[in-house]
């Protein structure tokens, strides 16, 4: 199938400890909301960056 991506391995841990940090910082609302969606975003990209591979076989 497809293999295993160091490299979106990073970007998925840096995506999750960004709102980490954001969260246990005890930052505002304003600051929360945007780095949750921004996280998301990072990892509906690192799916769909998985996927692609299987769907153009």
């Amino acid at each position: 199938m497809t293999s295993n991506n160091f490299l979106l391995w990073i970007a998925g841990m840096a995506a999750m400890g960004g709102t980490l940090v954001v969260n246990l910082a005890a930052q505002p609302t304003k600051t929360t909301i945007p780095t949750f969606f921004l996280s998301l975003v990072i990892d509906l990209a690192i799916v769909i960056a998985c996927v692609l591979p299987l769907v153009t076989q």
